[in-house]
């Protein structure tokens, strides 16, 4: 894929960082999703990036709010969304998750996931799921 640098004035500059910062996204990828949208690449039927994420992350927050402290979960049983990616997004699934873990990943500790953390094994490492999914827990 091939990277394009782009240089956005002070106004435009901020209404990307809010409205990513928002949706809880990087702003390369709301540019991405905003273009694609605006020349009709994607088709009518699928969601934005922007959108299943948005999606992914409001699930993750709903499942969570039933959670008691030191409960444990992943994406995947957090958000249908999340587990049936390929059904609802034009990208490759895999891309499509790594993306929105991050995401999510970068949302720990910050509202609405301040309660949220990373489990980690005795020997240090991350913690995984049978389908090598990040851990994480409410505390």
């Amino acid at each position: 894929m091939k990277r394009i640098q782009f240089y956005p004035g002070t106004a435009l500059e901020a209404k990307l960082d809010a409205e990513a910062q928002r949706l809880g996204v990087s702003v390369s990828t709301l540019v991405v999703d905003l273009l694609n949208d605006y020349y009709g690449l994607v088709p009518k039927n699928t969601l934005s990036l922007t959108q299943v994420t948005t999606k992914v992350l409001n699930e993750v927050k709903d499942y969570i709010s039933k959670l008691k402290p030191d409960d444990e979960f992943d994406l995947l049983k957090a958000s249908d969304t999340f587990k049936n990616i390929e059904m609802v997004s034009s990208g490759k699934p895999s891309a499509t998750r790594a993306n929105i873990g991050k995401s999510f990943s970068k949302g720990i500790g910050k509202t609405p996931f301040v309660n949220v953390e990373v489990v980690y094994r005795p020997d240090g490492k991350v913690k995984k799921s049978r389908n090598n999914a990040t851990i994480y827990k409410v505390v």
